[in-house]
């Protein structure tokens, strides 16, 4: 809970941002970042599978998870044009999460 807390806030999404007030505006934004939050999981697990992150001296991740996905799917977005196959695998975590993650 409290990297989706924190993920929300200032490590991805800054939601402060938004300056919403309206309470059916504000629960439609949350439901939409908390898939978003998934999906940027899911896919920062696939990638860890596939790339392994390094480790720093005191054994803890480079970056977490959630940031290696999130890095990942924005650079995708960003290039669809070039990058449509990799966003069709994106979709798939999405549709068949244990299908990618296992990698079957």
């Amino acid at each position: 809970m409290e990297t989706l807390f924190g993920t929300l806030k200032s490590r991805g999404f800054n939601l402060e941002a938004t300056h919403l007030t309206g309470e059916k505006r504000l629960e439609k934004l949350l439901g939409l970042l908390a898939l978003a939050f998934a999906w940027s999981q899911l896919i920062g697990e696939w990638r860890d599978q596939q790339d392994p992150l390094d480790r720093k001296a005191h054994g803890r991740l480079e970056k977490s998870r959630f940031r290696y996905g999130l890095d990942y799917l924005r650079r995708v977005m960003l290039d669809l044009t070039e990058r449509k196959g990799d966003f069709l695998v994106c979709l798939q975590a999405l549709v068949a999460p244990r299908q990618l993650l296992s990698c079957t």
